[in-house]
């Protein structure tokens, strides 16, 4: 608006002093800026949009590398799945913690695991976090009969060896990322062996 107020004002000024050729020829130029301007912004706002993450810090998984990496395990293979933490701030985040919550069905009546902490992320990186394991099987060898949730060392705790192993079969549960007790992203997960002894691991609705 303050764009075209100024180009009558010029316009005008110019109509009375230099005639009136000129003052269309100056119209048509001042117009055209003035129309320029107004278009660019709704665009900027609408590229905005499009381009600035929904969330400040999120959990992303996938399902190439290195949501799914495969490794050599003795003569099995082991396939591991993983999350990945993206920090779209400009500050780094400390001390963060990526832990499962109400894992259905429970494990031995246990539905909540620490999968690491200590976390560090710069400004604008990401990390990428194992949640579980298993072994696919080989010519050579056979598959595994659990998957094992990727946590810390349980040496030292009160907790059976096999505290980690879940049965087979789908397991849903929810996936978060806190720093010092705010939670920065939560989304709800499943994990699965498919047909052809493949771990998967997928958001669920």
């Amino acid at each position: 608006m303050i764009a075209i107020v100024s180009a009558i004002a010029g316009i005008t000024l110019i109509w009375l002093t230099a005639g009136p050729d000129i003052a269309t020829s100056e119209l048509l130029i001042r117009l055209s800026s003035a129309a320029a301007i107004i278009l660019i912004f709704p665009l900027f706002y609408v590229w905005k949009i499009f381009t600035i993450p929904a969330k400040s810090v999120q959990i992303v998984l996938g399902t190439e590398s290195p949501y799914e990496i495969v490794e050599p395990s003795g003569v099995n293979r082991i396939r591991i799945v993983q999350a990945k933490i993206q920090n779209n701030t400009l500050t780094q985040i400390s001390n963060g913690k990526l832990h499962i919550r109400d894992l259905d069905p429970p494990n031995n009546g246990h539905k909540d695991f620490l999968l690491e902490d200590r976390i560090t992320i710069g400004p604008r990186g990401h990390a990428v976090i194992g949640i579980a394991a298993y072994n696919e099987g080989t010519s050579e060898a056979l598959a595994g009969s659990w998957i094992q949730l990727i946590i810390p060392s349980t040496d030292g705790y009160l907790m059976s060896s096999t505290f980690n192993h879940l049965p087979i079969r789908a397991h849903t549960f929810h996936l978060i990322f806190s720093s010092l007790d705010e939670v920065f992203d939560e989304i709800y997960c499943r994990f699965f062996i498919n047909f052809d002894h493949v771990l998967k691991l997928e958001e669920w609705s």
